[in-house]
């Protein structure tokens, strides 16, 4: 089956697009990737299409950045569990788990008096 043609011929009428997204958001209009295929009339596979294509790319990854940063800033509110997975899932935040091994002295001390004064092994 052939490929359905791009709605946007020009890096230029994409971004255009995309400000149009994001200037229509309302306080309780989050911004969301899927959100921002649907506005432009595309899917998530078609949006990641776009990202791939190098006169496209830089104008999807910032896109991206700026649902990223909403979401960013959303981990201030309450309840940011969902926010916590969309972050991890869909734009590679990770936990930074930090180990750190101490090394010193332990010194064994033997004879010292048991509660009945008695000299322990």
């Amino acid at each position: 089956m052939p490929k359905k043609p791009r709605p946007f011929t020009t890096p230029r009428a994409l971004s255009a697009a995309i400000d149009a997204y994001f200037d229509s958001r309302t306080p309780s209009d989050r911004p969301t990737v899927t959100g921002l295929a649907m506005a432009l009339g595309l899917n998530r596979r078609q949006l990641i299409d776009y990202a791939a294509d190098g006169d496209y790319a830089d104008i999807i990854a910032m896109a991206r950045t700026r649902v990223e940063a909403f979401n960013e800033n959303r981990l201030y509110d309450g309840n940011v569990t969902g926010t916590i997975f969309n972050l991890r899932n869909n734009f590679g935040w990770e936990d930074k788990r930090i180990a750190e091994a101490r090394t010193g002295t332990v010194t064994v001390v033997t004879g010292v008096p048991d509660a009945e004064g008695e000299a322990g092994e």
